[in-house]
């Protein structure tokens, strides 16, 4: 991720708000040795990652779900496509074709997380 300090104390406030208001359903699934603290989700997520837009999941062993609302983002310029072309090289759009991305505005985030 290309997160700032405060980035990272947005996303953990957000994280502990989100736990908080959860039922008691989702607290016996990400218990605290399986929850994830922000700072662990920039570790393990530090490439793009594919994404159904509900959730995340890596071997079973990461899930990352947000709930909020979808917000396409142009590509053309920017920081956005600063970050692709670091990803993929200065020919992305070439066979990007008409790929399509998103920002999601998460209003919840919950984690979870297999112990290392």
């Amino acid at each position: 991720m290309h997160g700032t300090q405060a980035d990272l104390g947005r996303l953990q406030r957000l994280l502990d708000e989100s736990y908080a208001g959860s039922g008691a359903h989702l607290r016996s699934i990400t218990t605290p040795d399986r929850r994830l603290d922000a700072a662990q989700v920039s570790e393990r997520l530090t490439a793009i990652q594919v994404m159904a837009l509900a959730t995340v999941t890596a071997g079973e062993s990461l899930a990352v779900t947000v709930h909020g609302t979808a917000a396409q983002i142009d590509t053309s310029a920017g920081e956005v496509r600063d970050f692709l072309v670091e990803c993929y090289g200065d020919d992305w759009a070439d066979w990007a074709g008409s790929a399509q991305y998103a920002r999601i505005d998460a209003k919840r985030v919950f984690t979870f997380g297999v112990p290392k």
